[in-house]
C-alpha cells in the first residue's frame, strides 16, 4: 500500500481577492492586528509587550504549560523572560489553576494560555488570576481559529495566531497578534512587511504553493514520509533570531484562505464525535468531551488519550500502518526536550504533562479524510476500548 494520509494540511489557495480589506475587517473586527513573519515571532512580540507593560521588573517570568510546542520557550527566551512551567490538569490539555496561582511571583509578567488543537484553555478562570495579579493574558491561538459567534476563545489581552504549515489557516508562514486594547498596541513590535514585490516573486510563491498542494496528496506523502533525514514532525527547540514582518506575498494569500477556512465543513470532526460517544471513556479518553465547552473553534486534529503508553504505541503503530494519518504530537513535556536545560527549572515535577505525552494520539480532521479511513480508525480503536 503506497498511501499515507497527512494528519493536517488543507490545500492552500493562491489568489488575491477584489476586496481583501472587507474580509480582514470581518474576521478581525474589534482588534488591532500586527503581522509577523512567523507565529513564533508574533508570540515573542506579545511577550515583549508584557515585559514593557511591567517595565520595572528586571527578571521577568512568563507562565506556560508544561506540555506545549518548544516555540513557546523560544519566544519567551528571545523576549528576555524566564519560562515557568505549569502542569496540566489530569487528562486535560489545560493548566492546573492551583499550581498556576502558586507559581505567580512578583516577577511574573504574563501567562501564555494555549488553545490546544481547537480546545480552548479555561480563559475566564485564568483571566481572574491575571487580573488579580496585574499580569497580561497572552492567548496562544496558533492551533485554533475562532468560529463566528464563539464566546470562549480570543479572550486574551493579546491573541497570537500562526499561519504556518499545519495550522488552521495555512499559508506556510506568517503570524499575527490581535490586540483588543489600543493602548497595548504601543508595546508590540511593529515591523514592516518584508519580501520582494515583483511578478517573479509572485511566480516563486505560486510554485511553492503548488508544490505543497501536491505533496500533501496521500500517494506522494507516503514517499516523503519514508525519507529519514527529513524528520517530519520532529519536536525540537529552535532558537528565534529576530522579529520580522510578514512577507507581503504570504499576506496576499491570507484573505482568500480565511474565506476558504470559514466555508469549510466539519463533517469529519462530527463523525469522530459520534465515534467517541460509543466508547466507554475509560480506555480511550475523548479530550473533546472532557473539555465540554470546546465549541470555540473547529478542531485542527482530534485528540485522544489511550489507557496506557503501551496501548498508545500499539494503536499508533496500527493506525500508521493503515495509512490513515496519525501523530503523537509533541513526544515529551517541555522539561524533557533536548536543548531546554539552560532555560527551565529542572526541579519541577509535571506528572500530568508526562502522562499526557505518553498516551496522546491525534487524528486528522481535514477535508481530505475519507469514510474508509474513518471506518479503519474506528475498527482499530475498538480494540482498545
Amino acid at each position: 500500500m503506497f498511501y499515507q494520509q497527512t494528519v493536517v494540511g488543507e490545500p492552500i489557495k493562491f489568489e488575491g481577492l477584489e476586496n481583501p480589506k472587507t474580509v480582514l475587517d470581518a474576521v478581525f473586527g474589534g482588534f488591532t492586528v500586527n503581522y509577523y513573519r512567523s507565529g513564533t515571532a508574533a508570540l515573542a512580540s506579545a511577550v515583549l509587550a508584557a515585559i514593557r507593560h511591567k517595565k520595572d521588573i528586571h527578571t521577568p517570568e512568563v507562565l506556560i504549560p508544561a506540555y506545549a510546542c518548544p516555540d513557546l520557550v523560544s519566544a519567551t527566551i528571545y523576549a528576555g523572560a524566564r519560562p515557568v512551567l505549569v502542569d496540566f490538569r489530569e487528562d486535560q490539555p489545560r493548566m492546573n489553576l492551583e499550581e498556576m496561582a502558586a507559581k505567580i511571583t512578583e516577577n511574573s509578567v504574563a501567562v501564555i494560555a494555549v488553545n490546544f488543537l481547537g480546545i480552548p484553555e479555561d480563559l475566564s478562570a485564568i483571566r481572574q488570576l491575571t487580573q488579580k495579579n496585574e499580569l497580561l493574558l497572552i492567548e496562544d491561538s496558533a492551533q485554533a481559529f475562532r468560529e463566528p459567534g464563539a464566546t470562549n476563545i480570543w479572550l486574551g489581552d493579546l491573541i497570537v495566531l500562526s499561519f504556518g504549515r499545519g495550522k488552521p489557516v495555512n499559508l506556510m508562514g506568517g503570524g499575527a497578534v490581535l490586540c483588543r486594547d489600543d493602548s497595548m498596541d504601543t508595546y508590540l513590535e511593529q515591523p514592516l512587511f518584508t519580501g520582494e514585490k515583483s511578478k517573479r516573486a509572485l511566480l516563486k510563491r505560486k510554485t511553492k504553493v503548488s508544490l505543497y498542494n501536491r505533496l500533501i496528496n496521500p500517494a506522494t506523502f507516503w514517499w516523503i514520509d519514508k525519507v529519514p533525514f527529513l524528520k517530519l514532525g520532529e519536536t525540537k527547540y529552535k532558537e528565534l533570531s529576530s522579529i520580522e514582518g510578514i512577507d507581503w506575498r504570504t499576506f496576499y494569500d491570507l484573505p482568500a484562505n480565511l474565506v476558504e477556512y470559514i466555508a469549510r465543513d466539519s463533517l469529519v470532526e462530527y463523525r469522530f464525535r459520534e465515534m467517541m460517544a460509543a466508547f466507554d471513556g475509560k480506555s480511550v479518553v475523548d479530550l473533546v468531551s472532557q473539555c465540554d465547552d470546546s465549541g470555540g473553534s473547529r478542531l485542527l486534529r482530534y485528540p485522544l488519550l489511550l489507557k496506557s503508553h503501551a496501548d498508545r504505541e500499539g494503536a499508533l503503530t496500527a493506525l500508521y500502518l493503515s495509512g490513515v494519518g496519525v501523530s503523537k504530537m509533541y513526544k515529551k513535556p517541555l522539561s524533557e526536550i533536548d536543548g531546554m536545560d539552560d532555560f527551565l527549572d529542572k526541579r519541577g515535577h509535571y506528572p500530568n504533562a508526562v502522562s499526557f505525552a505518553d498516551r496522546l494520539i491525534t487524528l486528522p480532521t481535514h477535508s481530505r479524510v475519507r469514510d474508509r479511513s474513518l471506518d479503519t480508525i474506528e475498527f482499530i480503536l475498538k480494540k482498545y476500548s
